[in-house]
């Protein structure tokens, strides 16, 4: 990009830190979701932000407001020190739950987006949470998803709270990202990133929708109205300038900068495994070929590959409890907040019960509080996989909590 061009959006951005750092008030909806935003998205929460002097009323939690921005901390792992436990943050939503969803007058917290997401984020974060709660919070959602006069802000705030909650459904993206507001483009640019908000949204619908932000953001000074909105236009801004820079230079490959980025590298990794291990065996001077022989072997050589593209590489850390116990990790990276786990087939593991042990192990780092994307990589040498695309498609997924993806190579002799 130009210098012109870059000065255009660096003043945008200090514009926009500054009414981020000049807009930390009181315990809000926005204010979670704006810490919820860049936990999610991979990104460090500013000092202003985590560190600011927050104070929750216990009194007033089952006002929506001050539910949701619970609900958004807890699902965040923010301002932990303030947020009550999950009986008393599920008692508050329970007396929620007895006022009007629809009034007349729209008073209720149903139509307003942000405290939507904060009390979906909430109750998808207690595990002794009642499935009533989650169909009743689902039912409004699927009301709310019949109205013509929603936003397009709000129909993807509404979709993103009915993907926490397992709600199937996608949001259309427009046949053109241009007619969209900048922070409608921004807060796409971060759903469409972090779950499975759009039908489809890869490579090239990503790239579209930077271009249409990029070019929004080089217009005339944009208007932000709250510190959530402030935050994702912010944080999606500086996504799709990364994205252009490093899509000019070509070096994203060799310098993973963020989660997405690392676990893209890692996948190509483990899906070219099978040819690094055959070239072991092929050495100089009819030299002994090097044995892959059992899964410790396997992680070994992934664990060195991994070494050469990462600086923070930590072996066997603990996961949390689940289930009441706890296991071991085979390694993570700790900036980039990926988990990788390495498993290989023998004659008594085969898909049946890989398929339980990955299920176990989705579980179990779905509460870690480093594990944005968990790759699974089952190195399958003798094909006891009898059908290995299937379980890669039935295992992996994308959610607000964590993204999995499962990979099996060779697939097949």
């Amino acid at each position: 990009m130009s210098d012109a061009l870059n000065r255009s959006l660096a003043t945008e951005l200090a514009r926009l830190d500054e009414f981020q750092r000049s807009n930390v008030g009181s315990f809000s909806p926005a204010m979670a979701f704006a810490g919820f935003v860049l936990k999610r998205g991979g990104a460090d929460v500013p000092e202003y932000l985590e560190g600011g002097k927050v104070a929750l009323d216990l009194k007033r939690l089952d006002e929506a407001p001050m539910l949701a921005a619970a609900g958004c901390a807890i699902a965040a792992g923010l301002w932990r020190s303030i947020l009550p436990d999950e009986v008393t943050w599920l008692k508050a939503l329970q007396r929620l739950q007895k006022r009007e969803l629809f009034p007349v007058d729209r008073s209720s917290f149903a139509y307003r987006p942000l405290e939507v997401v904060g009390i979906a984020l909430g109750l998808s974060s207690c595990k002794s949470r009642e499935d009533s709660k989650v169909e009743w919070l689902k039912g409004a959602l699927v009301e709310l998803g019949k109205s013509n006069n929603t936003s397009f802000w709000a129909s993807v705030l509404y979709r993103f709270a009915g993907a926490v909650l397992g709600l199937e459904g996608t949001v259309s993206a427009p046949a053109n990202w241009s007619s969209l507001l900048p922070h409608e483009l921004a807060l796409a640019r971060w759903a469409g990133s972090v779950s499975d908000v759009f039908a489809a949204f890869g490579k090239e619908q990503c790239a579209s929708l930077d271009e249409a932000l990029l070019r929004a953001c080089l217009g005339s000074e944009i208007e932000v109205r709250d510190l959530a909105e402030a935050t994702v236009l912010a944080f999606s801004l500086r996504r799709a300038i990364e994205a252009r820079l490093q899509s000019a230079t070509g070096e994203n490959w060799l310098s993973p900068r963020n989660t997405q980025d690392a676990a893209t590298l890692v996948e190509t990794l483990c899906r070219r495994f099978p040819l690094f291990v055959r070239q072991l065996h092929k050495r100089h001077d009819e030299r002994p070929g090097f044995e892959v022989a059992d899964e410790y072997d396997v992680q070994d050589l992934i664990h060195a590959l991994v070494q050469l593209h990462f600086d923070d590489v930590r072996p066997e850390e603990t996961t949390p409890s689940h289930g009441g116990s706890s296991a071991r990790m085979d390694f993570l990276l700790m900036p980039e907040e990926v988990v990788v786990e390495v498993k290989m087939t023998r004659k008594n593991l085969g898909q049946r019960d890989l398929t339980s042990q990955l299920a176990e192990d989705k579980e179990r780092y779905k509460s870690h509080p480093h594990c944005r994307t968990l790759i699974c990589f089952v190195y399958d040498p003798d094909a006891h996989c009898d059908q290995p695309t299937a379980l890669e498609k039935d295992l992996s997924e994308t959610t607000p909590q964590m993204k999995v993806i499962v990979i099996v190579a060779p697939k097949g002799l």
